[in-house]
């Protein structure tokens, strides 16, 4: 689906509705691009603010959840440095490399190096498996 208005209301019903991406509706011919190999790869594209925004609602359901469950996974076992619990714990919050390096007062290449090696460590193959993995939930 393309949009002009792009709002999290709209894509909500949008996917609802069962759309696999959801833009711009003014987006260059490079995102198209990527959008139709994403796509054929099986997968959705939504733009990152509304990702991030996703992952962050979603990461208050979880933490909600975590907080009660009782066989939850350690993320210690997967021998994280401080850095990357950090680096780990703003990508649950939905926040994009930019705003993390921002916060933590990084550089942004430290931020992907960082995230390469939290997806290698985890088993991760996105953020959003990432953040469920990391909050005990894969």
């Amino acid at each position: 689906m393309m949009s002009f208005k792009k709002s999290f209301a709209e894509f909500q019903e949008a996917i609802g509705l069962g759309a696999k991406a959801y833009t711009d509706a003014t987006a260059n011919a490079t995102i198209l691009q990527q959008i139709e190999q994403t796509l054929a790869a099986g997968s959705m594209w939504l733009p990152a603010e509304l990702l991030s925004r996703l992952v962050g609602a979603s990461d208050k359901l979880l933490k909600r959840n975590a907080a009660t469950a009782t066989d939850s996974k350690n993320t210690a076992s997967f021998d994280l440095t401080a850095r990357e619990h950090d680096v780990a714990e703003q990508v649950c919050q939905g926040l994009t490399n930019k705003k993390i390096a921002t916060q933590l007062n990084i550089t942004e290449r430290t931020v992907k190096q960082h995230m390469s090696n939290l997806l290698a460590k985890t088993g991760a193959k996105d953020r959003m498996q990432l953040m469920l993995i990391y909050r005990g939930y894969k």
